[in-house]
């Protein structure tokens, strides 16, 4: 009787040198829970501290070799420890390393991490435009920033934040059609988004009338 083979991995953990809210430790307990449960021998580990929009990591490089060399995985907990760049991970993908991403499962399909990198990248990209496009119109409005009345300031950036809401929904149009064609039902779909690592404006869980919220706002557009 011929014996399974065990598949194997190495692991690839890393930590901003400004962020300090997701350690190592934490990203390697949530790694071996996850080779445990799928039955992935962990044959090497590699870690480092660097920011995630340095695309030239020596560990990185390292683990990707060793991962192709030795034919074996490669597996991050979540893919922003991996990049925070969709042209970084798209070369990742195309160098023919086997990627895993934890937070995905082990079967997760290469063209659904580039989407939710594409998302994830315009997201921080959006954000950083509406915060600058908000201060200009409360500075045209007349609001001195800094100055004691910081409240009414941050009203005046909250509803222009608000009359850009069109441009979030558009954001996640793709993953939602995606998600509701395969069967799913609205709470599925938030169910995925949130285990994605994805979450709305307000940096909260999805729920699955929020989902169906802004899926009927597409609609309207």
């Amino acid at each position: 009787m011929l014996r399974a083979v065990k598949m194997k991995a190495v692991t690839y953990t890393r930590l901003s040198t400004n962020k300090q809210t997701y350690g190592i430790a934490a990203q390697t307990m949530e790694l071996l829970r996850f080779c445990e449960t799928n039955k992935i021998e962990i044959v090497n580990q590699f870690s480092e501290i660097d920011s995630g929009a340095n695309d030239d990591r020596a560990e990185l490089k390292r683990a990707i070799e060793y991962s192709k060399k030795h034919n074996v995985k490669l597996i991050v907990s979540k893919l922003c420890r991996l990049t925070r760049d969709i042209g970084h991970l798209q070369n990742i993908i195309k160098s023919g390393v086997d990627l895993v991403v934890a937070q995905f499962g082990l079967n997760c399909p290469s063209f659904l991490l580039n989407v939710v990198s594409c998302a994830n990248s315009y997201e921080r990209e959006l954000i950083s435009l509406r915060t600058k496009e908000a201060l200009k119109e409360c500075k045209r409005q007349g609001v001195k920033l800094g100055n004691p009345k910081i409240e009414e300031a941050r009203v005046k950036a909250a509803k222009a934040n608000k009359a850009r809401g069109l441009a979030t929904a558009n954001r996640y149009g793709d993953i939602i059609t995606m998600l509701r064609s395969s069967g799913l039902t609205w709470g599925q779909v938030a169910d995925k988004m949130n285990g994605m690592g994805l979450r709305t404006p307000t940096n909260r869980l999805w729920i699955g009338n929020s989902v169906r919220i802004l899926a009927k706002r597409l609609t309207k557009q």
